[in-house]
């Protein structure tokens, strides 16, 4: 090795060789007093993999941490939760976890940004945080440090942001035969501390929960839910001060009078008071998001009739009644899947959105004959919620739809236009 080599570097040549050579392209991407963190590639695996090494030399509470972090992570399996890989002991002691390497932005720097995430692409955000640590808690694990930093978001410009929750390192299991067990160690964030928890009395999932009401209430105003001038008195006023309303931070803002409950209960004083579970929040969530997209879609209208362009010399024949049977099978057909579409059908969809011009979409043109919806200028509106494959779906169904209702007129019914 070059004695003339940067020391840090020095270090990552020596992990890189304690490693057995599995991996390819190390490079440091974050370092802390205690550990460093690589990414990788497996070429076993044929992906890229986030390496967290930590040093030989650290106190014994760093490495209970680190161990309980490689315990817990190991239960977990859901899309919204960072995946272990492998885990293990270098030669030279040095304790490593490898986990799925997500190229994403943690939520904590999106909001250093300067702009709190606008409630359209934030519920689905809270949403997933929600289902993530359900999971977790379903195999009695508790994070008991969520926050904006600990929360991944992959394709954060895209139509479908996924998110992941990461660190584990405060997390504490509870045996699976009694999940009711709880803990009293004073752990965690001032900024997102539940009471009970700053009174060193026990705490469960919902202590999560109230932590996920801070994160919820920062997301959507860039400001802490409590910020006091010491870490003492934010955690005081966590104890005493009555949580702020989402309408006193955004006096001004539109959302959802139902997003503005959810946060208020979940910073609830009293763990009575709050949820009691991270799925009955997860459920809320869902019907919030639900309300926004069909208010989005009862938004639209057909374009009236008198309003139409005005067509000549459109002659239309008698139909054939086995094609109108046909027409009313596939009308009903879309109409339901239309309705009860999952969002995470919108990958597929995104690749066949309409064009917009004049705030109409064309969806049947043939001959002389046009038949236009208008979207109220609400497309942009549209685009906004949750991205653009999952709230203009419906305007993609219709498209299709109407686009295969042309051709099977044309072909079965003898359509025609004379000039």
């Amino acid at each position: 090795m070059d004695p003339d080599m940067d020391p840090a570097r020095k270090d990552d040549v020596r992990f890189s060789e304690l490693l057995g050579g599995r991996y390819e392209n190390i490079t440091r991407i974050g370092e802390g007093g205690m550990g460093v963190v690589y990414r990788a590639h497996d070429p076993m695996l044929g992906i890229d993999v986030a390496i967290k090494i930590l040093k030989p030399e650290s106190s014994p509470l760093p490495v209970i941490r680190f161990q309980q972090e490689a315990r817990a992570v190991a239960k977990l399996n859901h899309e919204n939760v960072i995946r272990e890989l492998d885990c293990g002991v270098l030669p030279d002691g040095s304790l490593y976890i490898v986990m799925e390497f997500q190229d994403g932005i943690s939520l904590d720097n999106l909001l250093v940004r300067g702009n709190p995430v606008s409630v359209d692409r934030a519920v689905p955000i809270f949403k997933q945080i929600a289902a993530g640590m359900a999971h977790a808690h379903g195999l009695g694990i508790l994070h008991r440090d969520l926050k904006p930093s600990n929360i991944i978001i992959v394709n954060s410009d895209g139509s479908a942001p996924t998110v992941k929750i990461v660190d584990f390192g405060l997390a504490v299991m509870t045996e699976a035969e009694n999940k009711d067990s709880t803990t009293s160690k004073l752990v965690g964030s001032p900024l997102y501390m539940a009471p009970e928890i700053s009174e060193e009395k026990v705490s469960d999932e919902r202590s999560d929960i109230y932590a996920l009401g801070c994160l919820m209430m920062e997301s959507l105003t860039s400001d802490p839910t409590f910020l006091g001038s010491t870490a003492f008195d934010t955690m005081l006023a966590h104890r005493k001060t009555p949580a702020p309303l989402l309408s006193e931070r955004l006096p001004k803002a539109s959302f959802p009078s139902e997003l503005e409950d959810v946060i208020d209960k979940c910073l609830s004083k009293s763990p009575e008071d709050r949820y009691q579970s991270m799925n009955d929040l997860h459920s809320d969530l869902t019907k919030i998001e639900s309300e926004m997209i069909q208010k989005i879609i009862d938004d639209q209208r057909i374009f009236p009739a008198s309003e139409l362009p005005q067509t000549n010399n459109v002659q239309f024949p008698k139909i054939n009644p086995w094609a109108i049977g046909a027409i009313a099978t596939v009308v009903a057909g879309f109409a339901g899947i239309t309705f009860f579409l999952s969002p995470e059908l919108s990958a597929i969809l995104k690749p066949l959105e309409p064009t917009v011009v004049n705030n109409k979409m064309p969806f049947v043109d043939e001959g002389d004959a046009l038949i236009d919806v208008v979207l109220k200028d609400k497309w942009g509106e549209m685009e906004a919620v949750g991205g653009r494959g999952r709230s203009t779906n419906q305007a993609v169904l219709m498209r299709i739809l109407s686009t295969y209702l042309s051709e099977l007129i044309l072909s079965d019914c003898g359509f025609s236009t004379r000039s």
